[in-house]
């Protein structure tokens, strides 16, 4: 598994060399951009603006525009000077509830592991934050960008999750006001709940529409003609209270079976 990030975490005078690893794969399903006349894949080339002419990678440079059409040039060298020790570690700056941090702050996951010598201090903060149910904000620079990072126990050993910084984050879209929910309402919505909720267990799921494309594309290479999905029939529950009822009736206890057809609220 390829290293994405090499360094220490700080954990007060505790140093615990560790790597990053990325923790997800993209298994989408690509495609390539075709002329219509011939089939054959549209190229890209890197022009100049000025010359027009095709440039390589070496003749590449990085620059900054600080004014229009103004630029400074800066070299591998340049940002390194920029680093500072501190830079280069995983620092905890505090520690916070599991759970505290928000999912919409998540950016990407990889898995913390431990180099040659600091398996016994790495188990020893993974074995403390699940004991205390915490988890360890931090902040370092990846890929030239100060990044804040979460440390979360999981069952094995530490996730690393780089977060977005609250500027970056959108706010929810104003909600229209409406009446408060009944009664009755809140109590078949908590009942559905109860009969969907069931342990997390990720090998239940798979990419469905992967799959039916992949069919697809063997069908067209193969000559034949692809199957048409057939539509889900629409519900005629349209008021609210009646889709809860429904769906509680539909929907057997503990996330066992099929669930019922899903309903559209009015």
């Amino acid at each position: 598994m390829a290293v994405a990030y090499k360094g220490n975490i700080v954990f007060g005078l505790v140093q615990i060399p560790v790597t990053l690893h990325t923790a997800t794969r993209d298994l989408d399903v690509r495609f390539n951009q075709l002329h219509r006349g011939d089939h054959r894949r549209i190229r890209y080339k890197k022009v100049c603006g000025h010359c027009q002419k095709e440039v390589t990678g070496k003749d590449i440079v990085r620059g900054f525009e600080y004014a229009d059409d103004k630029f400074v040039i800066i070299t591998d060298e340049d940002l390194a000077r920029v680093k500072t020790p501190a830079d280069r570690t995983v620092t905890i700056l505090q520690f916070v509830d599991r759970g505290a941090v928000s999912p919409v702050y998540f950016d990407r996951t990889f898995h913390a592991a431990p180099t040659a010598g600091g398996e016994k201090a790495y188990r020893v903060l993974a074995d403390a934050m699940r004991g205390t149910h915490t988890a360890a904000l931090c902040r370092t620079v990846m890929d030239h960008r100060d990044t804040l990072v979460l440390l979360v126990p999981d069952e094995e050993g530490i996730l690393a999750e780089t977060l977005f910084y609250d500027e970056e984050v959108r706010r929810l879209p104003k909600i229209a006001p409406t009446e408060a929910p009944g009664a009755g309402e809140l109590k078949m919505a908590k009942t559905l709940i109860g009969r969907m909720k069931a342990p997390f267990q990720p090998e239940q799921y798979h990419d469905e529409y992967r799959k039916r494309l992949k069919r697809m594309i063997e069908d067209k290479i193969a000559g034949k003609r692809p199957k048409l999905s057939r539509p889900q029939r629409p519900s005629n529950v349209i008021e609210l209270g009646d889709a809860l009822r429904a769906s509680v009736q539909e929907t057997p206890a503990r996330g066992r079976g099929r669930a019922g057809k899903p309903v559209t609220p009015a």
